[in-house]
């Protein structure tokens, strides 16, 4: 079997959205021919310190902090066709023009969520249009669309419906997706430095979505309720920013 090179496009990407990207990391490892993934980022909310020590990624790249050189490295691996697909999760945006060299030059199977940047929408459909045109000039691959969800559809379901298109068969997703798992690698050094012994502390993200007004919100007064009453039994970090 020839395996596959993987490059995940994840910038401006929450701690939370990057960790509920995790189970979609497992089912294609488990059902797709994989030899490498790799995840690109600008690291705004520090979404690379989890992707760093995740066993599920092999390269992690901060296209803010890399070397020039490097950076000319990266994109001739992206331009050239050194990755099988290029994947876009689906709460990642760099800006319209990182957006644009990855859309039109990537040489390499596109795989991009419907409601991406609007692209679907009447209003830019004109500007989805020039882009595929532009993508074919170059020849630069096929473009695989997700389906579209609805406004209940968990964040980790879309997630994992969004990479079972790589299969041109309907792929029937084990409920253990579901439940998300984190294969992590630390020194353990990390928590003595914090006074901290394994498994002898819960995280909780306090917090979400860069302070906006949305469900998936507790009320401030909830989470410190949360917050006081697992501190009675085990040390309490918080994360987030």
């Amino acid at each position: 079997r020839v395996s596959m090179k993987y490059l995940v496009i994840n910038f401006n990407c929450g701690f939370g959205n990057t960790i509920l990207f995790n189970p979609a990391l497992k089912f294609l490892r488990d059902n797709f021919k994989v030899s490498e993934i790799s995840i690109v980022s600008n690291n705004r909310d520090n979404d690379l310190d989890i992707s760093d020590i995740n066993k599920d990624i092999d390269h992690t790249i901060n296209l803010n902090k890399i070397k020039f050189i490097k950076k000319i490295v990266f994109f001739f691996r992206v331009f050239s066709g050194y990755y099988d697909y290029i994947i876009f999760t689906p709460f990642s945006y760099p800006n319209r023009f990182l957006f644009s060299l990855f859309f039109i030059f990537g040489r390499a199977k596109l795989l991009i969520p419907v409601y991406y940047f609007k692209l679907y929408s009447n209003k830019r459909v004109f500007i989805k249009k020039a882009l595929c045109f532009l993508r074919a000039l170059f020849a630069s691959g096929k473009i695989l669309d997700g389906d579209m969800i609805n406004k209940d559809t968990h964040e980790i379901h879309a997630n994992l419906y969004l990479i079972s298109k790589i299969s041109s068969k309907k792929l029937l997703i084990d409920k253990k997706y579901f439940y998300n798992s984190l294969n992590l690698n630390f020194n353990e050094n990390i928590l003595n430095n914090h006074n901290l012994k394994k498994k002898e502390y819960v995280c909780v993200q306090y917090g979400g979505s860069h302070g906006n007004l949305t469900p998936k919100l507790w009320s401030q007064n909830k989470t410190n309720q949360l917050i006081k009453k697992i501190s009675k039994i085990s040390k309490v970090v918080i994360l987030g920013n």
